[in-house]
């Protein structure tokens, strides 16, 4: 991503949402999926609302909680910790470190009511 658009970041969530498709040794279309994404960014960086017309399906299996469901700000950054969650194999405290947050908020967000 830093070659193709230095300086611009690409959010935890939006890696995941990356890895839900296989990318069977084809870097030329994993590249070409990532500049797609660059044109289609709202926002100062790459998150997973910019693969959604790609192919690419934004949010898939990554669903907000019940808290944040009804509230449109929330529920992107509810995303991200519940996918960072499940990238950590579901570790509270190495989701909270990369996310530099407090394990309280990511608890409140990815617990099961």
């Amino acid at each position: 991503m830093e070659s193709l658009a230095p300086g611009i970041p690409i959010t935890d969530a939006a890696i995941a949402t990356l890895s839900l498709r296989p990318w069977p040794g084809n870097i030329r279309e994993l590249r070409t999926t990532l500049q797609r994404a660059l044109l289609r960014r709202r926002a100062p960086f790459v998150d997973e609302s910019c693969f959604e017309d790609i192919g690419i399906p934004a949010h898939a299996d990554q669903d907000s909680c019940d808290l944040c469901r009804s509230r449109p700000l929330s529920r992107a950054k509810c995303r991200e910790i519940r996918s960072v969650y499940r990238a950590t194999a579901c570790n509270i405290s190495q989701t909270a470190r990369k996310l530099d947050l407090s394990r309280t908020t990511v608890y409140k967000h990815v617990r099961e009511k």
